[in-house]
């Protein structure tokens, strides 16, 4: 037996390498086009004809005037998640949040759902009817198809599941939108060359290369540059943040399962008292009796 057992000396993570992937503010500039979020949001809130126009290409519908929001920031209270809508636009009777959606985050359904709940309330004021919500179309642009189903547009609305013909008819819509499958869209070009253009850059109607002269335009001024730079780097910073705790943690829990794995090794021989076992890892006492405890159960 080990009557004093070498205590090793702490074990320093090793440097942390750089986090993979990551473009500068100023790559990310030269990059950017229509799918950047903030592009886009400064193309449609300084060009609200173009967003209105959009809004009847991708629904299908008829606006006659719209109200641009901008990007609009909403909250429940300070203890709930608050959200940012990327283009919060409005006419007389409906409300559109349109989001640019490069990545798929593996939580848009339930970013779509949060939004919805989060816009209703903010619409409603105090003892108004719940008649006076009106109706909402949650947009998200992907250049992905997050469904996997090779549509280009897919549309949800609350149905009975006993009977899908009957709607509950609450005028809330989820829209998704995945620009790769433009090319299974049939019968309606605007759509189809809007979609086309945020894949592959191509203009193919007046529309869309207005979008584009648009874009050049944004970019080539100074003022929303600077914009985009501190947008860009405060983004990198809590990427990098991110990462950061991410990597460290994940040297911690490495570290203490090495070290749960020494002290099993250092019981199963016998080497040590409980109180010397603890000392040598780092782990608890009362971690080395669980350890001990499991030991002579599997025996």
């Amino acid at each position: 037996m080990l009557a004093n057992p070498p205590i090793p000396e702490p074990r320093k993570a090793p440097p942390r390498p750089p986090m993979p992937g990551t473009l500068t503010a100023e790559e990310k500039w030269e990059k950017a086009d229509l799918t950047d979020s903030f592009i886009f949001y400064k193309v449609m809130t300084e060009n609200p004809d173009a967003c209105r126009r959009l809004l009847e290409r991708l629904l299908h519908v008829s606006i006659e005037k719209i109200e641009i929001l901008g990007e609009k920031s909403l909250g429940i209270d300070s203890e709930s998640k608050g959200i940012r809508l990327d283009v919060y636009v409005k006419d007389e009777n409906r409300v559109f949040d349109v989001e640019m959606q490069v990545k798929n985050t593996g939580e848009l359904p339930e970013r779509a759902r949060y939004y919805q709940g989060v816009m209703d309330v903010d619409m409603l004021k105090s003892g108004e009817p719940y008649r006076a919500l009106k109706e909402t179309h949650i947009i998200f642009i992907c250049l992905k198809d997050i469904f996997g189903q090779g549509l280009a547009h897919y549309t949800f609305e609350n149905l009975c599941l006993e009977n899908p013909c009957i709607r509950l008819d609450d005028r809330a819509h989820k829209h998704f939108f995945a620009a790769e499958n433009y090319d299974k869209i049939e019968g309606d070009r605007e759509l189809k060359a809007f979609l086309k253009m945020l894949v592959t850059g191509k203009t193919e109607d007046t529309y869309t290369q207005e979008l584009e002269a648009y874009t050049a335009e944004t970019k080539q001024s100074v003022q929303i540059r600077r914009q985009y730079m501190d947008w860009a780097r405060e983004l990198n910073y809590e990427k990098e943040r991110g990462y950061s705790i991410g990597y460290d943690s994940g040297y911690d829990s490495g570290l203490h399962q090495k070290a749960l794995e020494d002290a099993a090794n250092l019981l199963r021989a016998n080497l040590g008292s409980l109180q010397q076992i603890s000392d040598v890892t780092g782990l608890s006492l009362t971690e080395v009796e669980e350890i001990k405890n499991s030991l002579v159960c599997t025996k």
